[in-house]
C-alpha cells in the first residue's frame, strides 16, 4: 500500500489505489492545475490566502467536477496548530456555500463515520495524518506542524476514535501525507527539545554541526507506533513540499506567499 499520483481532467493528486478497495477515498492535491495569483496555473484551494476568494470557489468548482466530489458534502476543519478532534455529523455539512460555512472552529482533527462526507484540512508544509477504521468504517484526517505533533494530535485522534466509534488499533490504517522533510525542517533549540520529549525521538530528532533538524513524519510515525497501530499498515509519502516545486506549495520554501493543498477523505 502506497501514495501513487493520479490525474483526472486538469487536477494531478496523491491517493492510494487499495484504500478504495477497503471502503475509503483518499486524496492529497497538488498545485496542478487551477488560476491563482500566487502562482501562474496553480491549484490554490486555502481559505485564508492572498487569493480573491472567486478564484479559490473556481478551483474547488475544478477539482469537484474532475474527481466527482459533492461539494455540498466537503468539510473543512479550522486550523490553530492546536490537538482538537471533532466528530463530523450531519449538522456540520453545509447548506448554502460550503466556502463560508466552517462548522467547526479552533479544530486541526475531524472525524465521521458517515458515508459521503468530505473532511478537509489544509497544508503547505505541515503533515497530513489520515486514519481509517476498516472495522468499524471510520474516517479522520489531523493537520500535524510541529506544535500537533508535540502535542501528539495522532494519539488524540486515535484516543477520540476509540471513545466514539469504540476504534482499535489493530483495525486501523494511517497515511501520512507530503510535508517538509528533516533536512528543510531546521527548528530552534527551543522547538527541539518540545520534540525530544516524543517516544522514540532519536529516530527523527538530529542535532549535527550546530543545526537542529527534525523529521516531522517519522515523528507522527513513532507516535502512532506507539499507540499500537501496525507498522505495515503505515503508509507514510516520501514527497517533501520544499523539494517538490512543480508539485505543491511550501510556506518555508516561498516565504509565507503561497496556496494550501487540500487532504481529503470520505467513506465510500
Amino acid at each position: 500500500m502506497q501514495f501513487k499520483k493520479a490525474e483526472k481532467g486538469t487536477i494531478t493528486y496523491l491517493t492510494i489505489p487499495q484504500l478504495e478497495e477497503l471502503g475509503a477515498r483518499l486524496i492529497f492535491t497538488t498545485k496542478k492545475k487551477g488560476i491563482s495569483d500566487i502562482s501562474e496555473y496553480a491549484l490554490n484551494l486555502g481559505l485564508n490566502t492572498s487569493d480573491p476568494i472567486e478564484k479559490i470557489r473556481q478551483n474547488y468548482s475544478t477539482l469537484c467536477r474532475s474527481l466527482n466530489i459533492d461539494s455540498s458534502r466537503i468539510v473543512f476543519s479550522d486550523q490553530v496548530h492546536g490537538c482538537n478532534i471533532k466528530h463530523i455529523g450531519l449538522n456540520d455539512i453545509a447548506q448554502g456555500d460550503f466556502i463560508n460555512a466552517r462548522s467547526s472552529r479552533a479544530i486541526d482533527g475531524i472525524c465521521t463515520d458517515l458515508r459521503g462526507i468530505w473532511l478537509t484540512t489544509l497544508y503547505a508544509d505541515c503533515i497530513p495524518i489520515f486514519l481509517y477504521d476498516f472495522r468499524q468504517r471510520v474516517v479522520a484526517v489531523s493537520h500535524a506542524g510541529w506544535k500537533g505533533t508535540a502535542l501528539k494530535i495522532g494519539e488524540k485522534t486515535l484516543d477520540f476514535m476509540k471513545k466514539t466509534y469504540g476504534s482499535r488499533p489493530c483495525d486501523m490504517i494511517c497515511a501520512i501525507g507530503p510535508g517538509l522533510c528533516r533536512k528543510h525542517f531546521e527548528v530552534q533549540e527551543d522547538v527541539f527539545k518540545q520534540l525530544q520529549k516524543l517516544p522514540c525521538s532519536q529516530n527523527f530528532c538530529t542535532y549535527e554541526r550546530k543545526v537542529y533538524t527534525v523529521d516531522l513524519k517519522q515523528a507522527n510515525k513513532e507516535i502512532l507506533l506507539n499507540c499500537g497501530i501496525l507498522e505495515e499498515n503505515i503508509v507514510c509519502s516520501d514527497l517533501c513540499t520544499f523539494e517538490e516545486e512543480e508539485l505543491f506549495f511550501s510556506y518555508r520554501r516561498d516565504k509565507g506567499k503561497t496556496g494550501r493543498m487540500a487532504g481529503m477523505i470520505s467513506i465510500l
